[in-house]
Parts: structure tokens; C-alpha cells; sequence
């Protein structure tokens, strides 16, 4: 006598699907979550603009990209300042930027070249939303 086929999907096929699933879920988050830290949606800061009335470019994101002169640690609090070179038409100048609590965790080492994200806040200071190590 003949025998009948298994209709039943077999748990080890199911499995493998679902672990399918959930890694490229995992994958596509990851992928995204990269793209979102993208430095080029933004333009560099003018340095001269942010000397002469930095309070006029409060609320507004830019890029600061250049080498990690020194490093300040403000008292009472896990943020720093860290002092940033960067070329401009007048040759090399000076930006300060406020790394909050938030960013930590990254290691920013002087002597080494970085790229901030940063929005300008009340008064014309520069504040790190993002930092990436060139």
C-alpha cells in the first residue's frame, strides 16, 4: 500500500523562517540608524559669521570639521568643551563646541580630526548632536 504525504510544516522550517526574519529586521534597523547620522545635510559653520553675531545663527545645524585642539571638562558635570581647528578663508580658526553627557562615549582624543553636527544655541554656542572620527 502506498503512503500518504506529510502535510504538516515541518517546526525546523518555521524556525529558520522566523530567525530570517528577525535578523534582516535587525539588519534594516542597524542600516538605518546609520544613514541617520549623515553629516551631509548640513553645511559647514562660517567661523567669521559665528564670531561677529553667533546668536544670529542660534537653532540652525552645521558642520564643524576639523582637528581636536584641546579638551575642557566643565565642573559639576560629565560635558565637555573641546576647542576644534578649522580651515576657513583667513587661514586656521578656533570654534568651541559643547559635547554634552549624551555623547560620552566616544573617545575624542586631541591632535585627531572629527566632524561635529552641530545646532548653535542661545548665545552662539555650538553644540555636538553627533561626532564622527575621521
Amino acid at each position: 500500500m502506498a503512503r500518504r504525504a506529510s502535510s504538516s510544516t515541518s517546526p525546523i522550517l518555521i524556525a529558520v523562517v522566523v530567525i530570517a526574519v528577525v535578523a534582516i529586521a535587525i539588519a534594516g534597523k542597524f542600516i538605518l540608524s546609520k544613514k541617520s547620522e549623515s553629516f551631509s545635510d548640513v553645511k559647514p559653520l562660517p567661523p567669521r559669521d559665528l564670531q561677529e553675531n553667533g546668536n544670529s545663527l542660534r537653532m540652525t545645524k552645521f558642520l564643524v570639521e576639523g582637528i581636536v585642539d584641546e579638551r575642557f571638562f566643565k565642573n559639576g558635570t560629565t560635558a565637555s568643551i573641546v576647542t576644534v581647528r578649522v580651515k576657513s578663508n583667513d587661514g586656521e580658526e578656533i570654534i568651541p563646541v559643547v559635547v554634552p553627557s549624551s555623547l560620552s562615549d566616544i573617545n575624542i582624543e586631541r591632535e585627531q580630526r572629527y566632524a561635529f553636527k552641530v545646532e548653535v544655541q542661545e548665545g552662539g554656542i555650538p553644540l555636538a548632536i553627533a561626532i564622527k572620527r575621521l
